[in-house]
């Protein structure tokens, strides 16, 4: 999930040489719709350059998520488990300032299911979180492509939940951007980020 720094963080991406639109990504699909008539479900998906096994681990160990979603993270994937990640990449996991989700739930290889319990210090509306989940499915396309679907349910009507919605609609799209980013060209290249946040003194 992002954080309220995260669009500062993703334009430094850009001046490390971090491509914030992915070369060659294929475009995410947005098929959200509305739900007994006032419940919002935001709905997006991309197809990936991968087998669902190799997806699979790309989305649920720390080591996959490091290799195109955030250069800190920790992942125990079990029902209750924790996963805890930060866009900084000078943060260390277990700092106070770090997202945490908890996993609800999980079919290996076919979906995963969580929600946020704690994101950054001042995320705008952030106690609107704990009404929100976020479910990832993978759907075979055939052995060297996978259909990733995140779908986020508990957007109610709300000057709150607008911000939000807004916020991981945009947020969702660049995720699953960077994800086949992280198949069609390869991992991401967090030293380089680290570099430039270094020789302008610390993210800004």
């Amino acid at each position: 999930m992002l954080p309220r720094s995260f669009l500062r963080v993703a334009l430094t991406f850009a001046g490390a040489g971090l491509a914030v639109a992915p070369l060659g990504a294929q475009e995410v699909r947005n098929t959200s719709y509305v739900y007994q008539d006032t419940l919002r479900v935001l709905q997006q998906s991309v197809v990936v350059p991968a087998s669902v096994a190799d997806v699979w681990v790309a989305i649920t160990t720390a080591e996959g998520l490091r290799s195109w979603a955030v250069p800190v993270a920790h992942a125990d994937l079990r029902v209750g488990g924790i996963m805890e990640s930060s866009y900084d990449p000078k943060a260390r996991v277990g700092d106070p300032g770090n997202i945490r989700s908890r996993y609800l739930s999980y079919v290996p290889g076919r979906m995963v299911s969580f929600q946020v319990v704690s994101a950054t210090p001042g995320f705008k509306y952030g106690e609107l979180l704990a009404g929100i989940h976020t479910v990832l499915e993978l759907d075979p396309v055939d052995s060297g492509r996978t259909r990733v679907v995140e779908t986020m349910v508990g957007y109610r009507p709300g000057a709150g939940y607008d911000t939000l919605y807004k916020h991981f609609e945009w947020g969702n799209d660049w995720s699953l951007k960077q994800l086949h980013r992280r198949f069609a060209v390869g991992p991401a290249d967090w030293t380089g980020l680290k570099a430039e946040k270094s020789s302008k003194g610390g993210d800004r």
